[in-house]
């Protein structure tokens, strides 16, 4: 278990470790789901936060950000439950899936759980993530196949702390200070 969540874990495949950091999320209500840059799916967490970019200063962004970087994402939400996926881009708009993602605003995280999980055309296992809702929805991202995309992580956790959670590719991950982050997301502007 990591006694001081400020501390830099370079590499590690320490589930029990991970488990930890996540487990930060349990609690935090879901402020927004969007989609982004190449339908990059990033879920915003915790209190909201302004940016510091004029551009953006009538936006607001999660204490905590979740991106699905390399991963595939899907996600269930309503009753009965109506599964929304990245696969549906093709037929539906960016907008409707966002609008299914409302649902997701003000639910309370109550699990963030993390697997190993085969990555079709790897040898080698990828870790997915779950996170289930409060109001029933669950958010799942799961490691894919992609060539032109080895240096980035799986998935990633910006933290209220300025800590970075990079998720893959493989089994292994790291927890940074955002500020020395090599690979910053598309989904977080430096400048948030």
């Amino acid at each position: 278990m990591i006694n001081n969540l400020l501390s830099e874990i370079p590499k590690s495949q320490d589930c029990k470790l991970l488990s930890g950091i996540l487990r930060t999320l349990i609690g935090t209500p879901c402020l927004k789901i969007e989609l982004g840059y190449a339908d990059e799916l990033t879920a915003h967490f915790g209190s909201p936060k302004t940016y510091r970019h004029p551009n953006l200063a009538e936006e607001s962004r999660g204490s905590s950000i979740l991106g699905s970087r390399a991963s595939y994402w899907e996600f269930s939400v309503g009753n009965p439950p109506l599964l929304v996926s990245l696969d549906q881009l093709e037929s539906d708009s960016s907008i409707e899936v966002e609008r299914h993602a409302q649902q997701f605003n003000g639910a309370t995280v109550i699990d963030a759980v993390t697997e190993n999980m085969p990555v079709a055309g790897h040898s080698e296992l990828g870790r997915s993530l779950l996170i289930r809702f409060s109001n029933g929805a669950t958010l799942s991202l799961v490691p894919t196949d992609d060539p032109d995309n080895t240096d980035l992580p799986d998935w990633e956790l910006f933290t209220p702390l300025g800590m970075h959670l990079m998720c893959g590719p493989g089994q292994s991950w790291s927890y940074l200070s955002s500020e020395t982050n090599t690979h910053p997301s598309p989904a977080v502007p430096l400048t948030a």
